[in-house]
């Protein structure tokens, strides 16, 4: 409202501000120079409700013309009737209970959700959304990534359009079932897998130092350039970037199970719009199948789109990519999320709906955040608070 009426100015006639556009098409007259109202045609103006000069509504108008000072009371959040609770990873949702706002005077006011334009994840971050139901209440959509628990602040910019609108919050507590282990004194039993690409071997490495050889993986080249584990199964996920295709070895003997090819095609926008998944994870299942809260595991990766016919695509997103089972061998990567800063990302782990990613920055890899896979945008470590 307040950019409305600044973009108004042109209506008013700073040489006879008494006929202004904006005040005579307001009350349906010009004013003569011997103070005679002077009608306007209603041939040339259709439909048009005018305003009695004495009212409330036109005096408004004028003052403002005027630059005459007026008393206001500035728009308020209204605070929430039971306590506002979310949760860490609940599916984003609105929340129960509406926001409202008031003005004493009145007044029209709008509240618009107040956030920063940070590629970095902040608390302001965790409101998606504000569907208006009125002209004083709205639906509020709220998702919380890992490390926002606590007491804080929604944060609102309310105006009635006679200033920019001034900053309002309403509280909120965050709640966690994720709860981070503590450190342990010693190193627990771990392992990693590697390959020899002179021989194609798959090797296993043990935290004491042993090497041990798992077997020859059929057909390993140096176009298979990531690799990620799934647990459960004892699935070894590597990714032919070349081919477009994803190979699934076991990790008891190096066999190649199968393969899941990738077809970028339906995602084309131009001849030269180049996408390349560069990373892929495997997200475990959670809760208990059959269940309300149970949500199936996945495989998921990071793509990057470039030189394509629009600009405003390309970028690196993060993907579904199916279910990374035998019986999904052909699947179209599906678009999820545009990552604010996702370039230069080396490695990906995910603990449970937590994804962490770890970034290549001045020649070293120096940074770790948590990913926030609703908003595209990442939260430093340094930033986490795991006190509450």
């Amino acid at each position: 409202m307040y950019k409305t009426m600044t973009s108004a100015l042109y209506r008013v006639d700073f040489n006879d501000l008494n006929n202004s556009e904006i005040l005579v098409y307001a009350r349906g007259y010009y004013i003569d120079k011997d103070g005679n109202k002077v009608e306007l045609d209603e041939n040339h103006i259709k439909s048009h409700s005018f305003l009695d000069a004495d009212s409330d509504d036109y005096k408004a108008i004028e003052n403002w013309v005027n630059n005459t000072p007026m008393e206001n009371s500035i728009p308020i959040m209204n605070q929430p009737t039971e306590e506002i609770v979310i949760k860490e990873y609940d599916e984003p949702a609105y929340l129960s209970q509406d926001v409202t706002w008031s003005d004493e005077d009145g007044d029209l006011a709008q509240a618009m959700i107040s956030t920063t334009s940070s590629s970095e994840h902040t608390f302001g971050d965790t409101m998606l959304a504000l569907d208006y139901n009125d002209f004083v209440s709205a639906k509020l959509k709220t998702y919380a990534i890992l490390g926002d628990r606590g007491e804080h602040n929604f944060t609102f910019r309310v105006t009635d359009g006679l200033d920019n609108g001034v900053i309002q919050t309403v509280p909120v507590r965050v709640e966690s079932d994720y709860i981070v282990p503590r450190p342990l004194s010693t190193m627990p039993k771990s392992y990693l897998f590697y390959t020899d690409m002179n021989t194609s071997e798959l090797k296993r490495l043990e935290s004491n130092g042993t090497v041990t050889t798992v077997g020859v993986i059929d057909g390993l080249n140096t176009n298979w350039t990531t690799v990620y584990r799934r647990a459960d199964k004892g699935w070894l996920y590597f990714l032919n970037q070349e081919e477009e295709r994803i190979y699934v070895v076991s990790e008891n003997n190096a066999s190649v199970l199968f393969s899941i090819g990738i077809d970028n095609e339906p995602n084309r926008v131009g001849t030269h719009h180049k996408q390349t998944l560069y990373l892929i994870w495997w997200r475990p299942a959670e809760g208990v199948e059959g269940e309300a809260n149970y949500t199936p595991g996945g495989l998921e990766g990071l793509l990057e789109s470039k030189l394509s016919s629009d600009p405003n695509i390309d970028g690196d997103y993060y993907v579904q990519l199916g279910s990374g089972e035998s019986d999904d061998t052909q699947i179209i990567p599906a678009w999820k999320t545009k990552l604010a800063d996702g370039g230069n990302t080396v490695g990906v782990y995910v603990w449970r709906r937590a994804t962490f990613m770890t970034k290549w920055v001045n020649e070293g890899i120096d940074r770790m955040n948590v990913l926030n896979l609703v908003t595209g945008k990442s939260k430093y470590l340094t930033d986490f608070n795991f006190s509450e």
